[in-house]
C-alpha cells in the first residue's frame, strides 16, 4: 500500500539525515520512490546522488533512463 511506501520513504530520509555521506541510503530512497510510483522524485534523488558522488554518474544516468522508460 502507498502508506507503507510513504513510511519507508520517511525512514530512508531520516537515515540520510543521520549519515548524508552514505550513498546506500540515497539509493534506497530512490528505489522506494520508484516502487511507489514517485518517478519524478526518484529521478531527483538520483540526480542528487550524481551531484554528490560524481564517480557514480554513469550508473545513475542508466538508472534514470530505466525509470523514464
Amino acid at each position: 500500500s502507498l502508506k507503507q511506501y510513504d513510511k519507508a520513504i520517511d525512514i530512508a530520509k531520516k537515515l540520510i539525515n543521520s549519515d548524508p555521506k552514505k550513498i546506500e541510503y540515497k539509493v534506497m530512497l530512490a528505489d522506494i520512490q520508484n516502487a511507489a510510483g514517485y518517478k519524478w522524485e526518484a529521478v531527483q534523488t538520483l540526480k542528487g546522488i550524481a551531484n554528490d558522488f560524481p564517480e557514480y554518474k554513469t550508473q545513475v544516468d542508466q538508472a534514470i533512463k530505466q525509470i523514464q522508460k
